[in-house]
């Protein structure tokens, strides 16, 4: 009795311990700061963030699950003045796309879905398109489904009352499948990049789990990964506290708002928002297959291949590659105002993290200036 007693007590100890490690941001990522390696990113990203009261730049580096340099470059909000530190979260784009693939790869070790299952016996919406898109060809980019982006600006006006919401939504952006569009080719046969098949994925999420997109990743994926402040803002209503603002180049050196967009809440391609900490935890989530099984994990790290043999150089949700001879996977982003990308060199145990609330820049290519100091 006593055994167990101290056992039980052990046990409430842990919990407590995990509680406080998820609900309190009071344990940050380890940090030991590499003084002249933040010297040398900082020359570099200055030279992509010429105005320092202007929108700028979150950057991070981990190497071996340490923060070796983490820091804010310019301004996240102009209105306030606000700096741009590691704790703001900026809207993810399309790195959202792994997290996307993340919660399908779950469902499916769950066995809740399988990732060869016909995309029509959860969407409807697809029956024009046949049994041949599966959910591996949507999260592949190799179903063939015909782009509808070019269709928003219609979309936005005729189709909000399909489901008696004023937003455009997943759902509206979907259901012009029913009568618009044919397949651009077989699928397997080729890739192209596919906001819309990303976007059939979260909707597939929704159908298997009942719950909306952004509250299964949260509930599933994000809070169990230590990601904190990081959130799926799927409608106008959703407030993220100090979040950054995406900026534009206007005349004369100014710099314009450009922030929203009707297809803000069609989420699955995008949607997401996180900090640089939260990255830190998604990293490391990743690095110790704490969310799905390192077999799932490495399926994702594999690129596809066409039906002719080829491949394509993405997997699930990840571009599949090298930069100067060493092991790549990574994702960038662009949206509205905001651009983004991280990379993790698997072979290194070194992640690049680089985020910024301003179009104009070119964060693949500091991202691998990074890479050039950091390897």
């Amino acid at each position: 009795m006593v055994g167990f007693v101290f056992q039980r007590g052990a046990l409430v100890l842990i919990v407590v311990l995990l509680v406080c490690s998820i609900g309190c941001r009071s344990i940050q990522p380890p940090t030991q700061p590499d003084e002249k390696l933040g010297q040398q990113i900082d020359a570099a990203v200055g030279q992509h963030v010429a105005d320092a009261e202007g929108p700028g730049i979150a950057a991070m580096v981990i190497r071996a699950g340490v923060v070796v340099h983490a820091k804010g470059y310019g301004i996240a909000d102009l209105e306030s003045k606000r700096p741009i530190t590691r704790t703001v979260p900026f809207r993810l784009a399309s790195v959202t796309k792994q997290f996307t693939c993340m919660a399908i790869m779950k469902l499916a070790e769950e066995g809740r879905l399988s990732i060869d299952d016909a995309a029509v016996d959860y969407l409807p919406t697809l029956a024009r398109f046949g049994r041949g898109v599966t959910i591996r060809h949507l999260m592949h980019h190799t179903s063939g489904l015909p782009e509808y982006y070019a269709e928003l600006e219609r979309l936005q006006y005729q189709l909000p009352s399909a489901d008696d919401d004023p937003l455009l939504t997943a759902v509206d952006a979907s259901k012009v499948y029913e009568s618009w569009g044919e397949p651009l080719f077989e699928p397997g046969v080729r890739f192209a990049y596919s906001n819309p098949g990303y976007e059939q994925l979260a909707l597939i999420v929704e159908a298997v789990t009942g719950q909306s997109f952004g509250r299964y990743l949260r509930d599933a994926v994000l809070r169990p990964s230590g990601m904190l402040t990081a959130t799926v803002r799927d409608r106008p209503e959703v407030t993220i506290a100090h979040r950054a603002v995406g900026y534009a180049p206007g005349e004369q050196g100014k710099f314009v708002e450009n922030d929203d967009h009707p297809g803000n809440w069609i989420v699955g391609a995008g949607g997401l928002y996180a900090s640089l900490d939260d990255l830190y935890f998604w990293d490391r989530a990743l690095a110790h297959n704490s969310i799905v099984s390192h077999e799932m994990l490495n399926s994702a790290y594999t690129t596809a291949t066409l039906t002719n043999g080829d491949a394509t150089g993405y997997g699930y949700g990840w571009a599949v590659d090298e930069h100067n001879g060493h092991r790549r996977v990574s994702h960038g982003g662009a949206w509205v105002g905001f651009r983004t990308h991280i990379s993790r060199y698997l072979d290194d145990d070194v992640t690049i993290v680089v985020l910024s609330n301003f179009a104009s820049v070119r964060v693949g290519q500091v991202s691998n200036a990074i890479a050039d100091l950091v390897l």
